[in-house]
């Protein structure tokens, strides 16, 4: 027959609202005083199903567990909306009912406003093309938005060189007897239409050292509780 698992190891089933989380006692006590009476010897009495109901809202609880589980700080961020204030604000008050004074304190002092960070860089441009508006054809990371800023057009009459050697858009006579010593097609005249101004991009990095918890910190906060009860079988 085998024997009982230690209770601080044990699997724990929790009725929170109307949804139901499993997991293992330790990740619930390691930094809650909350689970840590709840769960000890003398703590809250268990349903029919062996659960323990919790009075919390099921969804935000999803977030409270994750945290519990791996110890990575949340992250709310919408590329369009930015950040979910009223999310933060409600898991603040979440951290606060269950003890969590590390995730409390992190929410406190907003550190995930130090999470996304988005840079904002300028440099001037050009494109031409002939016979027509030039087309925008900027190639950019996903996690950068690029913008033209400041645009303006002007029409200019330029020598096209069929070998695309740069220096015969300056030495028309060159290239024409480059052309006609190797026998094959000269350059012609071209109408093009130059755009000019800046170019705004717009990058956004996620520093992941913000929202982890480092393992002396995590390692820490299990002095600070009661050492994990196993009950007498």
């Amino acid at each position: 027959m085998n024997s009982p698992e230690p209770v601080h190891t044990a699997k724990v089933t929790l009725q929170v609202g109307e949804r139901q989380f499993n997991t293992t006692r330790e990740n619930l006590v390691r930094e809650s005083p909350f689970f840590a009476t709840l769960l000890s010897e003398n703590g809250g009495h268990t349903q029919q199903d062996g659960s323990y109901f919790v009075d919390a809202d099921g969804d935000l609880f999803e977030h409270i567990l994750r945290y519990l589980r791996r110890g990575v700080y949340p992250i709310f961020y919408d590329k369009l909306k930015g950040h979910d204030y009223a999310l933060y604000l409600a898991l603040l008050q979440e951290a606060k009912y269950f003890g969590i004074e590390l995730l409390q304190n992190w929410l406190e002092n907003k550190n995930y406003l130090q999470a996304v960070k988005i840079t904002y860089t300028y440099e001037g441009a050009h494109d031409k093309t002939e016979n027509g508006p030039p087309v925008a054809s900027l190639t950019a990371p996903a996690n950068t938005e690029v913008e033209w800023l400041n645009i303006h057009f002007r029409a200019e009459k330029g020598w096209i060189c069929p070998h695309e050697i740069s220096s015969h858009r300056l030495d028309v006579g060159k290239c024409v007897m480059y052309s006609r010593n190797r026998g094959e097609i000269q350059g012609r005249y071209a109408h093009y239409t130059t755009r000019e101004g800046f170019i705004k991009k717009c990058t956004t990095t996620f520093d992941n050292s913000v929202c982890t918890l480092s393992p002396a910190i995590l390692a820490d906060t299990e002095s600070l509780l009661p050492p994990p009860y196993i009950r007498d079988e």
